[in-house]
């Protein structure tokens, strides 16, 4: 039996393929990383090409986050986490290989970092930089165990 959701996922990817013109692994590696596990839960706040402004999700099915959408990782803030096919194609340039070493700095929650960790594995390793702890206190399961992750404190200033 397949499984729904990986379906999705692979139609997802290959969309943003055919869209962003991304190489086959790219492909590969969207296809591999679950984008519903660097999110809150459902429903989302999703925003993507042509839409006046954010619009929320009918509900809280995975399925609906396969899609060309940036979507809320704070929607308080007005943080989203970036747009697959934009991002896929910034990914695309890097040429990342196996053994390669990414950093990621500014990375959100880690999704695109996990697809970079996809691209480089097994042997290389994608870092990410976080300097807000918002954004760790936000953290879901789900990431790789090759992704470090790196977050630094501002100096205490003194007066």
């Amino acid at each position: 039996m397949t499984d729904p959701l990986a379906a999705r996922r692979r139609g997802f990817a290959e969309e943003l393929g055919a869209a962003a013109h991304l190489p086959a692994p790219l492909v590969e590696a969207f296809a591999r990383v679950s984008r519903e596990h660097f999110l809150g839960p459902g429903p989302w706040l999703v925003w993507g090409e042509g839409q006046q402004g954010p619009q929320t999700t009918p509900d809280a099915d995975p399925a609906r986050v396969y899609v060309n959408s940036s979507i809320a990782i704070d929607a308080e803030r007005q943080l989203f986490n970036g747009l697959p096919s934009f991002l896929g194609m910034s990914i695309a340039a890097l040429a990342l290989e196996p053994g390669h070493h990414v950093l990621h700095i500014g990375p959100g929650l880690g999704y695109y970092t996990a697809v970079m960790g996809e691209l480089v594995r097994p042997d290389g390793s994608a870092v990410l930089y976080r300097r807000l702890r918002v954004l760790l206190e936000l953290d879901r399961p789900g990431h790789h165990a090759w992704i470090y992750h790196a977050w630094r404190s501002r100096p205490a200033r003194s007066h």
